[in-house]
């Protein structure tokens, strides 16, 4: 609904966020470039290399001015 109203395609968005089962899955689910998160992560978690991962705030920052 959200990309809808945006008049936005699910493949021109990219959806951060750092829960795996929620954010990664959900936005792959819907069509979406997932990017995990990981600087929040406290847990150990695998590696996905089909999934981008970034660590620190300032790589979404850099990403974002693109």
């Amino acid at each position: 609904m959200a990309l809808e109203k945006a008049q936005l395609q699910p493949e021109d968005v990219w959806y951060i966020g750092a829960q795996y089962e929620c954010d990664v899955k959900g936005s792959l689910n819907a069509g979406l470039l997932p990017v995990w998160y990981i600087g929040a992560i406290d847990l150990p978690y695998t590696e996905d290399r089909n999934i981008m991962t970034m660590s620190i705030r300032s790589e979404m920052e850099r990403y974002m001015e693109v």
